[in-house]
């Protein structure tokens, strides 16, 4: 197994992306050689009975966050958006299907 990389690497990487000094070939690095570690961080305890899935916060700071999203299995989400947030996931156990969507209410 590939030793896991800290996290504190990822959150370098995502800082130098949106300073324009990185690439998000970086962070795509560190989701393929983390994802089996990933896989290994506890799903909370407690769960809100209005969602499928849990959050754990892993790094926080003004420009982003990192978070570990735990799903419940066969469960979808409805149709949002990250309000043009850029984001990054790795499935580290399990599958996901993804359909995307062209906004056209402006």
């Amino acid at each position: 197994m590939i030793d896991p990389l800290p996290v504190s690497q990822l959150a370098e990487s995502l800082r130098r992306v949106r300073s324009g000094d990185g690439t998000t070939a970086e962070v795509v690095q560190w989701l393929r050689a983390s994802s089996a570690a990933i896989a290994n961080i506890p799903m909370p305890a407690q769960r809100s009975r209005y969602r499928d899935y849990t959050r754990t916060l892993l790094y926080k700071n003004d420009l982003f966050e990192i978070l570990a999203v735990h799903w419940t299995p066969n469960c979808m989400s409805a149709i949002h958006d990250h309000g043009g947030a850029l984001c990054w996931l790795t499935v580290a156990r399990g599958a996901m299907r993804v359909e995307n969507y062209l906004r056209t209410d402006g």
